[in-house]
């Protein structure tokens, strides 16, 4: 296959020292330098029809149509799936995050209600020692003050 010629355009152009002279030289210095590096340029950038996308081929036959139309829609589908699975997997992140959350606040209000409920525990078991070391006390109180008094008194005579 022969590989075209660039056109020349019919419009004369400017001399590069004359660009360079005019208040718009900014701007045009831009603009040829995107048209040179190929960003606003209509030429095609390779010959060989075989690295050519399907959209540039020409469409000679209903069976190339076909042939075009189905690769596109494998393409949409494909392109489709892929971003539905990222999303799903987006939410399923997500949402496993939060449970890991729920999960770890019960786990910790569990651990909470179990310390309170042993620490209930502890306490009701010291204040009911305290209730026997009371009634002690006081059931061995009077007789030890009237040994108290007994030694006293007898001591108390002899002087």
């Amino acid at each position: 296959m022969k590989a075209r010629e660039p056109r020349r355009s019919a419009v004369p152009m400017a001399s590069p020292s004359s660009l360079k002279d005019s208040p718009t030289a900014g701007v045009l210095d831009k603009t040829r330098s995107l048209f040179m590096n190929g960003v606003s340029s209509n030429k095609k950038r390779t010959s060989d029809p075989s690295t050519r996308s399907p959209s540039r081929k020409t469409l000679t036959s209903v069976s190339d149509l076909k042939d075009l139309l189905s690769s596109r829609l494998d393409d949409l589908r494909r392109n489709l799936i892929d971003r539905s699975q990222a999303e799903i997997l987006k939410d399923a992140e997500a949402s496993d995050s939060r449970l890991h959350k729920r999960l770890k606040i019960k786990a910790s209000q569990q651990v909470m209600d179990e310390t309170e409920k042993e620490y209930k525990k502890i306490n009701q078991q010291i204040c009911e020692t305290q209730e026997a070391m009371k009634s002690s006390c006081q059931r061995h109180r009077p007789q030890h003050v009237v040994v108290h008094l007994y030694f006293f008194s007898f001591f108390s005579s002899d002087l």
